[in-house]
């Protein structure tokens, strides 16, 4: 069988599959050397993003979804990176802006949802976040992906509670 990515994640996906055990998204569906080039080179530079955006390269992060851009990759998703990166620059207006068109461009991708849940969480709406990764749930496709987005669920409502063996003073004795 031959090894192909995801061009929405890019995760490596078997030939034969029709959607990505990671993110859940149709795959496309014919695998010819064309499409095969083509989704390596998504799969590349979206790792590359993803990277930079981790190293706070955040130029190199843009430049990586200008590319993408370039190749035809999900403009919903595209969105939701260059929202990312606006939110780790903490210029938070034009992380909602980019945010919320993401939702309304691929309201069902998984990927966007948790973009928006770490928005939301930034902001210390915890609610919200929690509703955002709720809603990624519905829309996994592979159990993969669902599980993982259930372990950030369960973190992110422990984070959102009230500790109050921290919190008090007789706690810390």
């Amino acid at each position: 069988m031959s090894s192909r990515y995801c061009p929405y994640c890019a995760a490596s996906a078997e030939g034969d599959w029709s959607f990505c055990q990671a993110c859940g998204r149709k795959l496309p569906g014919t695998t010819s050397g064309a499409m095969e080039q083509r989704d390596e080179r998504v799969a590349d530079l979206w790792r590359k993003a993803m990277h930079c955006i981790e190293l706070c390269d955040y130029d190199d992060a843009e430049a990586m979804a200008g590319e993408l851009a370039d190749v035809g990759c999900d403009s919903g998703d595209l969105a939701a990176l260059r929202g990312a990166i606006a939110l780790r620059q903490v210029r938070l207006e034009e992380a909602e802006e980019l945010l919320d068109r993401a939702v309304q461009e691929s309201p069902h991708s998984p990927f966007v949802r948790v973009k928006r849940a770490e928005y939301w969480k930034t902001l210390g709406m915890a609610p919200r976040a929690i509703e955002e990764v709720t809603e990624a749930l519905r829309y996994a496709e592979s159990e993969r992906v669902r599980q993982e987005l259930r372990v950030t669920l369960e973190k992110l409502k422990k984070d959102s509670r009230w500790n109050f063996s921290r919190a008090s003073p007789v706690g810390r004795q």
